[in-house]
């Protein structure tokens, strides 16, 4: 009676055969990954494009044999050309004629056209090797690098003839050129950015020396106009002092002739301490170094008084004062803030016709406090309202009044170092308005804030 239970000595020769062929293939697969892997780690010790390159051929020609050789190609897309990038054994002879290829030229050109694996076994036998027949026969292994589908260039790598690869080696060919793809376009990527970086680098680099040099001449210039601002102010204002002293000597002469010449040589001599003054005074406010001795200032209260005694009895008429009822209070050097609203008005008073009103409006809104200064004059032509308060401007339809042009530059000046600004709008033939707007004390603008609508 035969047991039912024992086993078939073929069963047992079959699970001894599968279990060979997976072992087999699990060997296969591990080998598969540490050639992977070390791609991996060849393309992780460098991001240079020449040094992943070199890795890489390197770790691919142990792949086919010790006397292999090869190299990498990689494509010029707008020539549609392959570049010899990398390349190991290869003889001076074919870096001499082959270090570039057409793509779809040759063995190498066709991979880049087809992006397809191609292997031959020898030379002399495939009609597709359309370069060096008469050379050694050899095998073909040529392996289109891809990124996203993409043919980058082309790994190509000589073998001894008729060498056979398995297709499980072949398919590893392909995955080989993925791999290496994806490594050359990280490399490119950070080498483009790596140039670029350099590239705005540079840049920065001559731009900041482009300011430096600047900075440096900004500071001559500073310290010329210092030294210029100091021979004004002792060389000029001397004689100045001098001619009007000796003006003063000539009283003892009472002839008419002799009067009028005082009068001129003391009208001419302050005139001219005037421009001096306000010479050394623009150019001390434009280099920043104005103190401003801070006080609260009632402005309604200056106004007021600068109307009262700051002019001539004909310019007082012309005047017309309107203040908001509620005091206007203002941190700020007096001195200055009077000298600033003197040059406005003053202009203003210049150049409008003598029969025609000046306007001073005070009053206060959500911005803070607000003085305009209102003419009936010529106005400014457009294109020159910027430049009114600029140094030394004058507008070009004001030529018949004399003036240093740096009047409406000090108020300027003064009105910013004190936290405000001054702004100017004009219709031509019908005047001027320059608004001049300075911030309140803290509870002044609380006020102010809590009555808006």
């Amino acid at each position: 009676m035969n047991d039912s239970t024992s086993l078939d000595p073929m069963d047992l020769h079959v699970d001894v055969e599968a279990l060979r062929a997976s072992k087999a293939a699990l060997r296969q697969r591990n080998e598969e990954l540490e050639i992977l892997n070390g791609l991996l780690v060849r393309t992780g010790r460098s991001l240079s494009v020449n040094d992943v390159l070199d890795g890489l051929l390197t770790t691919s020609l142990t792949l086919v044999g010790p006397t292999a050789s090869g190299g990498i190609f990689l494509l010029d897309s707008a020539r549609r050309e392959l570049r010899l990038a990398a390349h190991r054994g290869l003889s001076e002879a074919f870096l001499a004629s082959e270090s570039s290829v057409q793509v779809g030229e040759c063995l190498c050109g066709a991979v880049a056209l087809s992006g397809n694996v191609l292997i031959s076994g020898c030379s002399t036998d495939d009609a597709r090797h359309t370069i060096v027949h008469d050379r050694m026969p050899h095998g073909h292994v040529i392996i289109p690098l891809l990124a996203h589908e993409e043919v980058l260039g082309v790994l190509f790598l000589y073998t001894d003839a008729h060498t056979k690869f398995t297709p499980e080696r072949e398919r590893l060919f392909g995955m080989m050129g993925r791999q290496i793809g994806i490594a050359l376009e990280n490399a490119q990527l950070f080498q483009a950015t790596h140039s670029d970086l350099h590239v705005k680098l540079a840049e920065l680099t001559r731009a900041l020396a482009a300011v430096e040099k600047e900075r440096a001449r900004a500071e001559e210039s500073e310290r010329s106009k210092g030294e210029l601002m100091a021979m004004v102010s002792h060389d000029l204002r001397s004689p100045l002092t001098v001619v009007l002293a000796e003006a003063s000597d000539t009283s003892a002469c009472n002839a008419p002739e002799c009067r009028e010449s005082r009068e001129s040589i003391r009208l001419s001599a302050r005139r001219m301490t005037a421009m001096i003054n306000d010479v050394v005074d623009s150019a001390r406010l434009e280099a920043g170094v104005l103190t401003l001795r801070r006080e609260p200032i009632l402005v309604g209260q200056v106004l007021t008084e600068l109307v009262q005694r700051g002019y001539s009895a004909g310019d007082r008429r012309r005047l017309q004062l309107t203040l908001e009822p509620a005091p206007l209070t203002i941190l700020g050097d007096r001195s200055w803030l009077e000298r600033a609203i003197l040059n406005i008005v003053g202009n203003a008073l210049k150049f409008a016709p003598v029969d025609t009103l000046v306007a001073l409006r005070l009053s206060a809104d959500a911005e803070g406090l607000l003085l305009e200064v209102v003419d009936h004059g010529p106005g400014i032509p457009p294109a020159e309202l910027p430049l009114l308060f600029k140094r030394f401007f004058r507008a070009s339809n004001t030529h018949r009044v004399h003036g240093s042009g740096l009047g409406l530059n000090i108020a300027r000046l003064v009105i910013e170092a004190h936290g405000g600004r001054v702004d100017v709008s004009s219709v031509l033939g019908q005047g001027v308005t320059v608004a001049i707007r300075l911030p309140l004390t803290a509870a002044r603008a609380a006020v102010s804030s809590a009555v808006q609508p």
